[in-house]
């Protein structure tokens, strides 16, 4: 009985030192290069954005694509490498919607101008409990001791398209913005308790 009523003193203690360190945060955190994760995000949120586009030129029609965008990343070689990533798969949408998609302008009926207004991840903790942290008094860092946490993932994509007319460089028309979302949910609770919610087709797996 005294081992079991010490044994609850000293979680009533550490549950009553996270409340006081609790903190919750809300942050939008790209990293350089991109995790697996966030990269499963963009992909499946740029699939998402198409998921409900159709095109209104006659099958057959050709046209050449770029793609443009405020960089998002802090290294321009990664922002460089999710633009061409984004030109492919739009590149394969339109073939799929019976275009042609050509390199030289002077072989294409249309010049469209994919816009990208944002794309990226961004992330949400609400966190209740003691953060990890290295302590100056004691020789041992002392481990996150989460009584409640939330992390939230979301990928985003928001773009939309600029027509023009190849032959004579008018321009066409500006199409709707195309937006696709797609997150996951991650808990912990009461230390040892984890799961999930997650809208990804094929969710990663914990480590």
């Amino acid at each position: 009985m005294a081992y079991v009523m010490k044994s609850v003193g000293w979680m009533s203690i550490v549950a009553m030192f996270c409340l006081m360190t609790a903190c919750s945060v809300s942050v939008e955190r790209p990293t350089d290069p991109k995790t697996v994760s966030e990269q499963q995000l963009i992909s499946q949120a740029l699939e998402n954005s198409l998921a409900d586009i159709k095109t209104e030129f006659p099958q057959g029609t050709s046209v050449t694509l770029e793609v443009s965008g405020l960089t998002t990343d802090q290294s321009e070689k990664e922002d460089d490498v999710t633009q061409r990533h984004v030109r492919k798969v739009l590149s394969g949408w339109l073939r799929k919607q019976g275009l042609v998609v050509v390199e030289d302008s002077k072989e294409a009926t249309y010049q469209m101008q994919a816009i990208l207004e944002s794309i990226g991840t961004r992330q949400g903790v609400r966190f209740l409990g003691m953060p990890a942290s290295d302590s100056s008094l004691l020789p041992i860092a002392i481990p996150e001791l989460t009584l409640w946490k939330r992390d939230r993932r979301q990928g985003i994509v928001r773009f939309y398209f600029d027509i023009f007319e190849t032959a004579t460089g008018d321009f066409v028309r500006k199409t709707e913005v195309y937006n696709g979302s797609i997150s996951e949910t991650r808990y912990t609770a009461f230390f040892v308790f984890r799961w999930e919610e997650s809208e990804l087709q094929e969710p990663l797996e914990r480590l």
